[in-house]
């Protein structure tokens, strides 16, 4: 009689068969410690994120008060301007290497003729009529 529920139940015909009862008994002990681990790692990720965008929201601020800062000195100091070389006068040229170790300068007043005997070098003379600077460099 087995068989014969057995192939009803195959051939999908239920009108012949009584109350069925299938006990499964699966073991999902090692499934379900796999997900409880998976579950921490992402808490711990989730932590991790939240943690680096509170660093990162730190840093924003602290780089928008280092920028304000630039900024405020800036304003104060608008007459400190940096200019290439090439854009400089030669009277700024001459009295910055003026201020400079190994640098010697001389100023001959108008309408005066001065001599310049550079150390070092016998027989050798120079006249310069002013108004004029001259800047020796020993160094």
């Amino acid at each position: 009689m087995a068989d014969k529920q057995s192939r009803e139940l195959k051939e999908g015909n239920e009108s012949n068969v009584g109350n069925i009862s299938i006990k499964v008994d699966v073991d999902c002990s090692d499934a379900l410690t796999g997900l409880k681990a998976i579950q921490r790692e992402a808490k711990k990720a989730t932590q991790t994120l939240r943690e680096l965008e509170a660093e990162r929201d730190r840093q924003d601020e602290e780089f928008g008060k280092l920028f304000d800062a630039h900024q405020n000195l800036a304003q104060q100091h608008d007459d400190l301007t940096v200019k290439p070389l090439s854009n400089a006068t030669t009277e700024e040229l001459t009295e910055e290497l003026a201020k400079r170790e190994g640098v010697r300068k001389a100023e001959i007043k108008p309408d005066i003729r001065g001599e310049l005997l550079p150390e070092g070098i016998s027989g050798y003379t120079t006249f310069i009529h002013g108004p004029a600077r001259v800047l020796v460099v020993t160094d």
